[in-house]
């Protein structure tokens, strides 16, 4: 197996902390996406800000794109909110979560 890719501070990826729930982990094997994947995402990837409404109130997530993997988190960028591989059919507005440009 490859050795993680080494971090800008010399940690190894696997270093970055993703909190996920069990329908998150489900979601990510149906998808073929590992942690790695997303580790990697938070670490390497583009950040956009995107915004979520639930109950009326807009809640602030981070949307990271790196290596054909999307990944929505909270605003800590911890806890995963959504992935999905950019080879897949999927379209997050469907989800209700919108990128600022």
């Amino acid at each position: 197996m490859p050795a993680a890719p080494e971090l800008e501070d010399g940690g190894s990826t696997s270093l970055v902390t993703i909190l996920s729930s069990a329908h998150g982990k489900q979601r990510r094997s149906e998808r073929l996406i590992n942690k790695h994947n997303l580790q990697a995402a938070v670490k390497y990837g583009v950040k956009e800000e995107a915004w979520n409404q639930r109950n009326g109130v807009m809640q602030l997530r981070y949307k990271y794109t790196f290596a054909g993997v999307v990944f929505i988190t909270d605003s800590e960028s911890r806890a995963g909110a959504y992935t999905h591989s950019l080879t897949s059919e999927l379209n997050l507005r469907t989800f209700g979560t919108h990128c600022s440009r």
